[in-house]
């Protein structure tokens, strides 16, 4: 039943969902890196080019790339504005690594509880089935609790729930590094004074790169599991 189970409950809604974040974050990076001039493209450093269907999402982002960059030269760039969109992506993706953690890290919690119980219930049936005038069949039990047992953690590392979180724990470091490096500024610069642009540049760009980093070892981790879920 697991081995039957598992594999369709990673593949009914796991494309749809990773073919949207991706595009959704890209275009997040790329809006911001072209907003501060920064010129690497956020298609680039999307290295999942093995997958077929996740290559139109680089496409678009180039296409809406060469649109920000004639936008940008044909007006001014409010960048006082542009950093306050900055400072909100930054809040915004610290607050969904977060919340992300702690509910990886309940669904992790439970199924090694339901594991444990199932480990316990089935030592107890074990115990009976020894017993004198012990009811016939409980031995079937014992192997059903074990397997149970078995699925309860299979499941749990299939998930990769422990995987995920360390990783996300790595982005809300580098977030909050990023968030803290840009209120360091100091608030009488104008965000047009070079230094301060320079240094917003900087950080925008690191958080933008440690964004697609993540999102890459994510989509191969998902991938990785809905394609060759026994592993």
């Amino acid at each position: 039943m697991a081995f039957l189970l598992f594999p369709h409950l990673q593949e009914r809604p796991k494309q749809a969902f990773i073919s949207h974040r991706c595009l959704s974050e890209c275009l997040s990076v790329q809006y911001l890196w072209s907003s501060l001039g920064i010129h690497d493209s956020a298609a680039d450093q999307f290295l999942s080019r093995s997958h077929e269907e996740l290559g139109w999402i680089r496409t678009v982002v180039r296409s809406v790339r060469l649109q920000l960059l004639i936008l940008s030269t044909q007006e001014d760039q409010h960048r006082d504005q542009v950093l306050e969109r900055a400072r909100q992506w930054i809040r915004g993706q610290i607050s969904y690594l977060n919340r992300a953690i702690s509910i990886l890290g309940s669904k992790a919690v439970r199924w090694q509880r339901t594991a444990a119980f199932l480990a316990a219930m089935a030592m107890i049936v074990a115990v009976l089935e020894r017993l004198p005038k012990a009811p016939e069949g409980l031995g079937k039990w014992v192997e059903v609790l074990l397997a149970g047992f078995g699925s309860a953690l299979a499941y749990r590392e299939l998930m990769g729930y422990q995987d995920t979180m360390e990783r996300y724990a790595l982005s809300v470091e580098q977030f909050n590094r990023g968030r803290q490096a840009l209120e360091d500024i100091h608030p009488a610069l104008s965000p047009r004074h070079l230094p301060t642009h320079w240094r917003a540049q900087l950080v925008v760009e690191a958080i933008g790169r440690e964004k697609l980093d993540e999102l890459n070892h994510w989509v191969s981790d998902q991938l990785q599991r809905v394609y060759a879920p026994g592993t």
